[in-house]
């Protein structure tokens, strides 16, 4: 890839850049490439979503480059150091198909749950090589344990290397990010009364753990419905915008951009209050990025192929299109040498195959087809003091409109609208730099 194609931070470390022009975002995220990419009967549940992605005029997938363990449905990392190379291909696969359609990835290393191996499974890994029982495994012992990061750093380097090169000491064009929710922490202690609960027992600090010099952009997640589950839908849409502004003015204070790299409301038994919940989410967003604040892209939770069965109830199906790629024809895209594109037959233990009926058993879902009409209301948000954004009571009746007005599954429109507002908003900027 040429240097113009790496997404890079500004000079000024307010948002990212692609070439000489800004570059903001609007993205989905999409776990299960890999592992789908790895079997030849599910390979077009990748190709399906990225096609809907790209056509939806979204910029950017996030998804899971790691699957840890010989017990995992086709494993990645089978054992500490040791690869299924069928595994690697898909990874191959799923790099290659998102270049094609001009997408960016942003790939997760490793997870703090159990889902795909984790630090769950590299503390299971130690605690074997040590002669230790494996009972009692707390996947919060990686931070402390030099044998589980050794054996993380030795994956790191296999992934980047095969893929491009070592991250910063040999390759300085990826950047690096460390992941999390984003709780507040000892570090900012007049900012911990925003966090949903008392956080200091899950170890995250956010302004902390996002200052090392070697985290190019900070993260956050935003789970209104999980973190505060017995609120009033109107209390947690304040919490979700005075989450975002909190997060926007520390990461200024680092001097680094800004991504909302989850955030999600399950449809429940009114998809309208979903529809509402994004629209104004996605609405404080695209002022926070218009205002130059460091917000510099949003991932939604999460999108999947059709066929893919609702295992968390975040699921949100885009509209299904015909391959959209760069320039209408599907481009080349160079692959490390010895790396290929071609998909071999994996073997599929039991879980695959009790994945892969669940799967089959999907594809009875309805498809989403046509594209509802999108909505494109902007909305009016006023400062408060101290320059922070107030939260109007009209902005939460605002959302509670929009809830009303929108049929099931406009959630996907209401998407659209935005990342083409973003698009929109980097042309504008483009403009303004030149």
């Amino acid at each position: 890839m040429a240097d113009s194609e790496f997404v890079r931070v500004s000079n000024d470390r307010t948002h990212f850049t692609l070439g000489d022009k800004p570059f903001y975002f609007c993205g989905a995220n999409c776990y299960y490439l890999l592992t789908r990419a790895a079997d030849p009967g599910l390979v077009h549940e990748v190709t399906g979503v990225l096609n809907s992605i790209a056509a939806s005029g979204l910029t950017v997938v996030r998804t899971w480059a790691f699957n840890d363990g010989a017990s995992q449905w086709n494993a990645l990392q089978t054992q500490p150091g040791e690869f299924a190379e069928s595994v690697f291909r898909a990874l191959d696969f799923v790099v290659a198909e998102a270049g094609k359609r001009g997408l960016k990835l942003l790939l997760d290393l490793t997870n703090y749950w159990q889902d795909y191996g984790g630090m769950l499974q590299y503390v299971t890994w130690s605690r074997q090589q040590q002669g230790l029982p494996e009972e009692g495994c707390r996947p919060e012992e990686f931070y402390t344990d030099g044998a589980c990061q050794e054996m993380f750093r030795i994956f790191v380097t296999t992934i980047l290397l095969r893929a491009a090169h070592f991250v910063k000491q040999v390759d300085p064009n990826h950047l690096v990010t460390l992941d999390c929710e984003g709780f507040l922490g000892p570090s900012t202690p007049g900012s911990q009364c925003c966090n949903p609960y008392d956080c200091n027992f899950t170890g995250c600090d956010f302004l902390h753990d996002s200052h090392s010099p070697h985290i190019d952009f900070a993260c956050c997640h935003l789970y209104p419905d999980l973190w505060l589950p017995k609120a009033a839908e109107e209390a947690k849409l304040r919490f979700a915008l005075s989450w975002l502004d909190v997060h926007t003015q520390l990461a200024g204070k680092l001097g680094k951009p800004l991504v909302l790299s989850e955030f999600g409301k399950k449809a429940g038994e009114d998809p309208g209050s979903r529809a509402g919940y994004f629209d104004t989410v996605l609405g404080r967003v695209l002022k926070l990025m218009q205002d130059g604040s460091p917000m510099a892209g949003s991932i939604f939770w999460m999108t999947a192929a059709p066929s893919y069965p609702e295992y968390d109830g975040f699921t949100i199906y885009l509209p299904a299109t015909p391959a959209v790629t760069q320039g209408g024809v599907l481009q080349g895209l160079q692959i490390p040498h010895g790396c290929t594109t071609e998909i071999e037959q994996p073997q599929t233990g039991p879980k695959g195959v009790k994945e892969r009926e669940a799967a089959i058993a999907g594809e009875q879902q309805s498809r989403l087809g046509g594209l509802l009409k999108c909505l494109m209301r902007k909305l009016s948000i006023g400062r408060g003091p101290g320059g922070t954004m107030a939260v109007s009571r009209a902005e939460v009746q605002a959302s509670a409109d929009v809830a009303e007005s929108c049929p099931t599954q406009d959630t996907a429109s209401i998407i659209l609208a935005h990342a083409a507002q973003v698009a929109e908003l980097n042309r504008q900027s483009s403009f303004a730099a030149s």
